[in-house]
């Protein structure tokens, strides 16, 4: 696997996500990428293939996203995917393939791969399952030491909007969202009293489940499929924390350890929630 692999000690996948590999294809656009947002990271991945000229690209991505899998990496590139759970592992990952991509279980903090041996490091929505600014800080130290000379990171975050928003107002514009998963999205960042508390996610389950919403009702009236308005008894019994910082103290925070190319901003309703960052060591 290119020689760029440690060897990983052993580590049990978080009882949190165990059967989370059962309802991510009800998942969609902003909490996994849209095609936009593939097209943003096939930039970045271009644009060093551009400065460097016949070398082969070695990658790192946190998580095994689909969606950034199936990213246009170019001929001879290896890219290793790091989980921290084996069944999302087994259930999503479409496979290893020697010399090409592998997905392993292992700490983002704690990279499985020798230091200087990175090109490109990419994450999806990857830092607000972090604390803040603590865990931030440390990845960012984790990916600066990893990534060669010339090396890339490509991240794209989770910010609040401009002005905090009112849960009680997300919750009474519920059907007028353009999917569930945007709803989903703007209560998370509205139940946040700050980024360094973040969101828990069984508050979430219960703050919705106060309204009584009926789900078959809501599924006719804005046509969003039943299983994907279900995805939110998946925070229920989550002893998590998604965190949320604002996008200048974010930028901030990454400049300490990398100097900033440009952030991306996508198109779609709560795009500007949903900008990828990339950034150079």
């Amino acid at each position: 696997m290119s020689g760029i692999i440690q060897k990983l000690s052993d580590q049990t996948a978080s009882e949190a996500w165990r059967g989370f590999e059962n309802i991510y294809g009800n998942f969609g656009p902003p909490l996994t990428p849209s095609d936009e947002d593939r097209r943003f990271v096939e930039a970045a991945i271009a644009d060093w293939v551009a400065c460097h000229p016949g070398e082969r690209l070695r990658a790192v991505l946190l998580g095994v996203t689909p969606g950034i899998v199936a990213a246009g990496w170019p001929g001879g590139s290896f890219l290793i995917a790091v989980e921290r759970s084996k069944a999302i592992i087994r259930s999503v990952w479409p496979g290893n393939i020697p010399a090409v991509r592998w997905a392993v279980e292992g700490d983002w903090l704690s990279l499985p791969v020798r230091a200087g041996t990175l090109d490109i490091a990419v994450g999806d929505g990857s830092l607000s399952a972090l604390s803040y600014p603590g865990g931030y800080r440390r990845l960012a130290r984790a990916f600066r030491e990893k990534l060669r000379p010339g090396g890339i990171l490509v991240l794209r975050a989770y910010v609040p909007p401009a002005a905090p928003e009112d849960p009680r107002h997300v919750m009474a514009e519920l059907p007028r969202h353009a999917t569930f998963h945007q709803f989903k999205l703007r209560l998370l960042m509205a139940l946040q009293e700050s980024p360094e508390e973040g969101t828990h996610l069984a508050e979430v389950y219960r703050y919705w489940s106060a309204y009584g919403i009926d789900r078959a009702a809501l599924a006719a009236e804005t046509r969003w499929r039943r299983e994907e308005i279900d995805t939110i008894d998946r925070y229920r019994d989550l002893d998590g924390t998604y965190t949320f910082p604002p996008l200048d103290e974010l930028r901030a925070l990454l400049g300490e350890s990398f100097s900033q190319m440009r952030v991306l901003v996508p198109s779609y309703p709560l795009g500007e929630c949903c900008p990828t960052l990339v950034m150079r060591p």
